[in-house]
């Protein structure tokens, strides 16, 4: 079965998800975060696994993809920040699949 997980963050934080057998988009001065993510979704992943941090800079993306079955785009807590972004996205995910928010 061919990997359906994209992974979109810094390098060093990023680089434990390979063992697992996941797609890296790493973020530098190569490759900004708009890039990584249009290769991502043209890619057609089902996850992307985004760093929370990486995932403000590019709201208006993911607004475009949060009706949408698939990619299921999942923000990852970070150092960087509060997981505030996190917490509310995994919330309308509840929502979206329960019919209602259970926490």
């Amino acid at each position: 079965m061919p990997n359906n997980i994209a992974v979109i963050g810094d390098t060093d934080f990023i680089s434990g998800f390979k063992a697992l057998g996941c797609t890296l988009y790493p973020v530098d001065e190569k490759m900004d975060v708009r890039s990584a993510f249009n290769q991502a979704t043209e890619a057609s992943f089902s996850f992307i696994f985004i760093l929370e941090s990486y995932a403000l800079k590019i709201m208006d993306l993911l607004d475009e993809y949060r009706e949408k079955l698939r990619p299921l785009i999942i923000p990852l807590p970070d150092f960087r920040g509060d997981l505030t972004l996190s917490e509310y996205l995994l919330s309308q995910f509840t929502i979206k699949a329960v019919g209602k928010d259970i926490s």
